[in-house]
């Protein structure tokens, strides 16, 4: 989680986790010369290796961070001199990023995650965990309407429309397009079933309320029951999808 900056053309990019930021940024601190601002781990690192590897002071370092991004949204590290800036964002639909996020940090943070709805209902007990259970809080339980609360001059991209999204971005402000598939690929984690599958009534249920606001902000449809949900989503994705 960070902000990415290109001073020359005053934009910043608001990294939303699990919302392809690990693409996005990559390719804009390679080839667009932005550069990684008030950063909390290095680009595409095993995430794994890092947090059992760093020092007391990286750990304080990334703890505050974190939860400057979870009580202030991105608007924490936003000073003066780049309050101007333009911002463009990724958005996604809370239905995908949710279980992206549940199974990111199933693997990344070692969250336990056998009772779902128990593990939902105990939130905010990640919170006042350790750095693990934070950095899992905030893949999971943080809306996207919160990281870019107060944020100025916004433009939001897609994730579903990422790369024609983000090409068209670079091309309107006068970028000229460098990346390709070979430059940074997508990452990609297998899922064992499709997104939709993992979901219960309670499950649906507590999306629907909990990131109501993203659903409405970001214009995502919000479906009225599980069944329909189930329909709609074999519709129209009919393989298992790879994650990013």
């Amino acid at each position: 989680m960070s902000i990415y900056i290109n001073n020359e053309k005053k934009i910043c990019f608001i990294h939303i986790v699990k919302n392809g930021g690990i693409y996005t940024s990559g390719n804009l601190v390679k080839l667009y010369n932005f550069t990684r601002y008030e950063g909390m781990a290095p680009l595409s690192v095993d995430m794994k290796y890092y947090i059992s590897n760093f020092n007391f002071r990286d750990a304080t370092k990334i703890f505050n961070a974190v939860n400057k991004i979870i009580n202030n949204g991105y608007s924490t590290f936003i000073n003066s001199d780049i309050l101007n800036y333009k911002y463009f964002c990724v958005t996604r639909c809370p239905y995908q990023r949710f279980i992206s996020g549940l199974l990111y940090s199933k693997k990344n943070y070692k969250i336990n995650m056998d009772n779902l709805k128990n593990f939902i209902i105990n939130k905010e007990k990640l919170i006042k965990g350790n750095l693990n259970d934070l950095l899992a809080y905030s893949h999971i339980f943080v809306t996207q309407s919160h990281y870019i609360k107060n944020i100025p001059n916004l433009t939001i991209l897609t994730f579903e429309n990422l790369d024609k999204d983000f090409c068209n971005y670079l091309k309107e402000n006068d970028f000229e397009i460098l990346h390709n598939e070979k430059t940074i690929k997508k990452n990609s984690t297998f899922k064992e079933k499709n997104f939709w599958e993992y979901y219960d009534k309670f499950t649906f249920d507590f999306v629907n309320q909990y990131f109501d606001e993203d659903f409405k902000k970001f214009n995502f449809t919000k479906y009225n029951n599980l069944i329909d949900f189930y329909y709609q989503m074999n519709k129209k994705y009919n393989t298992i999808l790879f994650d990013n």
